[in-house]
């Protein structure tokens, strides 16, 4: 309790603003001559604040502050991408990785190279060629992450370098999300859904990404997105005994049902392919 005159030997407790966390001793006493024994205390900033961008530049999600742990996503307008990383994470009281105050968004290099050609691809002449992603991809392009199948893990890539594999024929790399690399369930999935996906017999490329049978492209956004359960098409040769949930009861589904089930955030337990056994 503040007040204007303290007894020799009282204590007063030190606190920070909100948004600020204290570091140190918080207790100061008041002293015979006069004067305080002050602890080696300082208020440590444990948000950080909104990010000030350049105009074009999209922030999201959109917040005063932002706390320990949270993640921003910039994005450009369609045809451009940010000359730089697009997702930063607070880290105490500052930006991971720090957000430079020039970063700004730019013409697409992929749009600008591949002219009337297909992704992976650039005009030369008259003709359609593939892309190098040594020569063609030193340019800044969008970050995607993706799975590599030779050594079996997960990094985040330019988008240029992706499709210019892709088009040289290179089927080691599978397409993940867009954005840098970052663990949590959206990533879980993304890693079974490529296991998954080994036996589906439907492979249509979409965008950066390729859809399953439990999937639609949606042309809007270049994204493959979830079937519901009850639009998948049923029987097929693909089966699996699965069980759903918490569900101790065993149930025969194919390919598309899984799919669709585990892309609605669900829990499925593939337990062997082929029909149950009951």
């Amino acid at each position: 309790n503040e007040k204007k005159l303290y007894s020799v030997g009282e204590e007063i407790e030190i606190s920070c603003l909100t948004g600020f966390r204290a570091v140190g001793y918080q207790y100061f006493r008041c002293l015979p001559d006069g004067t305080w024994s002050q602890g080696d205390i300082e208020c440590q900033r444990v948000e950080c604040l909104k990010p000030a961008v350049q105009e074009g530049l999209t922030l999201t999600p959109f917040q005063r502050t932002y706390k320990i742990g949270e993640s921003i996503e910039l994005t450009c307008p369609k045809g451009f991408v940010i000359a730089g990383p697009s997702r930063y994470t607070c880290q105490g009281d500052s930006w991971t990785p720090p957000i430079s105050n020039s970063l700004a968004c730019e013409k697409d290099i992929l749009t600008k190279l591949k002219g009337h050609c297909q992704p992976g691809q650039k005009q030369s002449g008259s003709e359609c060629i593939c892309m190098s992603p040594e020569e063609d991809c030193g340019h800044y392009s969008e970050d995607i992450c993706v799975f590599d199948m030779d050594s079996s893990h997960y990094l985040t890539s330019s988008a240029c370098k992706f499709l210019a594999e892709k088009c040289l024929n290179n089927q080691k790399l599978h397409f993940l999300h867009i954005g840098t690399c970052q663990e949590g369930p959206q990533l879980k999935w993304r890693l079974e859904r490529i296991k998954l996906a080994s036996n589906s017999t439907k492979k249509e490329p979409c965008g950066y990404d390729t859809c399953y049978d439990w999937e639609k492209c949606s042309a809007s956004t270049s994204s493959c997105v979830c079937l519901l359960p009850p639009k998948c098409f049923k029987g097929g040769n693909q089966v699996y005994c699965i069980k759903i949930g918490s569900s101790t009861r065993e149930k025969t589904a194919n390919i598309c049902e899984v799919g669709a089930v585990r892309c609605a955030d669900r829990k499925v337990e593939i337990l062997h392919p082929g029909r149950c056994l009951a």
